[in-house]
């Protein structure tokens, strides 16, 4: 536990005990890259283990893409999608990876758009146990109420009036397709850690952990690479174990769990929806929206007078 493991991933994670993990979040070598390193990919036997491995309730992560060869797009991550529906999961959801931008731009005389982004897809081992769903998305109505109650219908098909609506609340959950800035300063800030090729943004390894996780769950990352998997789970409070076959990256991955350890120390905390300030006299949405016809035409007088 809260280790990282030189080794390979399919014989390392036999060791663990069987539904033992809370969640997988992973990106594997794919398609032309499946040569990781030096080392090879036996993609079945390490997804068999980690269906062993994973609780009931538990999650994989499974970050990946598909190369283009020959000029046709691989599709093996839709044949990876669907061993792991064969070996027992749920396709929970088929989440996007969006890029904000593109290692080799379309060009106006290609056949192809640029590609910015990979497949985020989420297997469960039955119902997620955990669902922590992030609600950062700001409603521009928020406070507001439709107008009117709703209605529903009795036993005998009567309209009865229901109770009144709630009013729009400032933020909800975020939709399926989660963008991110990539590159130095916004991938990670621990620049050493861009000896690796292909990291993936540490904020999508945190906010899938904060998703599907709570603090004391084991994390497991069978191909962890620079370490961005095992940091963030460690500065949120979960249990770890990292696992790679290249004696390089591990020693990447070692050294960002001593940022890890440093960032515990200062106190570290996610906060995903910091409120905002309100500037002196201006009004909420929810303040409006309950105002009088009387004090609406007086408010909205007011400002056309201000704005002659």
């Amino acid at each position: 536990m809260n280790k990282i493991i030189l080794g390979n991933c399919a014989e390392e994670l036999q060791k663990l005990e069987d539904n033992s993990v809370d969640a997988f979040v992973t990106s594997p070598p794919y398609d032309n890259l499946r040569d990781y390193n030096g080392y090879s990919f036996p993609f079945e036997d390490i997804a068999t283990e980690m269906y062993n491995k994973l609780a009931d309730g538990g999650v994989i992560v499974w970050v990946v893409g598909d190369a283009v060869l020959k000029g046709s797009e691989t599709g093996s991550s839709f044949r990876q999608a669907i061993f792991f529906q064969e070996l027992g999961l749920r396709i929970h959801d088929t989440m996007i990876y969006e890029k904000n931008g593109s290692s080799f731009p379309a060009r106006r005389t290609g056949n192809r758009y640029s590609q910015v982004f990979e497949y985020m897809f989420v297997f469960s081992k039955g119902k997620p146990k955990t669902a922590n769903l992030i609600c950062d998305k700001k409603n521009k109505w928020s406070g507001w109420t439709t107008f009117g109650k709703g209605t529903n219908r009795d036993k005998d098909g009567r309209l009865i009036e229901g109770k009144g609506r709630k009013p729009t609340p400032n933020f909800s959950p975020r939709h399926n397709v989660w963008k991110y800035n990539t590159g130095k300063s916004y991938t990670t800030k621990d620049s050493f850690a861009f000896e690796h090729p292909a990291m993936f943004p540490e904020s999508l390894a945190e906010d899938h952990i904060m998703t599907w996780t709570n603090p004391g769950d084991l994390v497991v990352d069978p191909f962890v690479g620079a370490g961005t998997t095992t940091k963030m789970a460690a500065i949120n409070g979960r249990q770890w174990i990292g696992i790679d076959m290249s004696e390089e990256y591990v020693e990447i991955a070692k050294k960002r769990m001593e940022v890890a350890d440093q960032m515990i120390q200062d106190g570290y905390e996610r906060v995903y929806t910091p409120e905002e300030e309100q500037k002196a006299g201006e009004l909420t949405h929810k303040e409006i929206s309950s105002m009088s016809k009387k004090n609406l035409v007086e408010l909205a007088l007011k400002l056309q007078g201000g704005l002659k």
